[in-house]
């Protein structure tokens, strides 16, 4: 009887085991294709293609591994052209991180064209989450 029981909890130990490493590729899979999914809309609302936009999907993977820049990312479309907006969770400033399509960063904005982004920072809008 005691040989059943250890046996089986060596059994019942590494099944688990297994279970959580298949679990951790899964995610590791979710976030991959989440974060090409982000590129694809930002490249179709860009106008351009998927490599065209590899600076978008380093930055995503960069934020995903360091807390001041975890976030959500937007493609708005504004009068100016596409905006990539990066919004991390603990940063004050809403559409502060500011990117055109090509990744050069967005650094002064007229406060007309300001408030135009501001509407278009909406769940319309939004092409990843951190949180999924």
């Amino acid at each position: 009887m005691v040989y059943n029981t250890i046996t089986m909890t060596k059994s019942f130990l590494v099944i688990l085991v297994l279970i959580a490493a298949g679990c951790a590729d899964s995610e590791d899979r979710g976030k991959e294709t989440s974060v090409f999914l982000a590129v694809k809309k930002a490249a179709g609302k860009c106008q351009t293609s998927l490599p065209a936009m590899t600076w978008l999907r380093d930055l995503i993977q960069n934020s995903q591994n360091n807390p001041h820049y975890q976030g959500d990312f937007y493609a708005v479309s504004t009068s100016m052209g596409t905006v990539i907006v990066q919004q991390p969770l603990i940063m004050s400033c809403l559409g502060c991180i500011r990117f055109d399509c090509s990744g050069n960063p967005i650094t002064t904005i007229e406060d007309s064209r300001l408030e135009e982004l501001m509407q278009g920072i909406n769940s319309d809008n939004k092409i990843y989450s951190w949180i999924e």
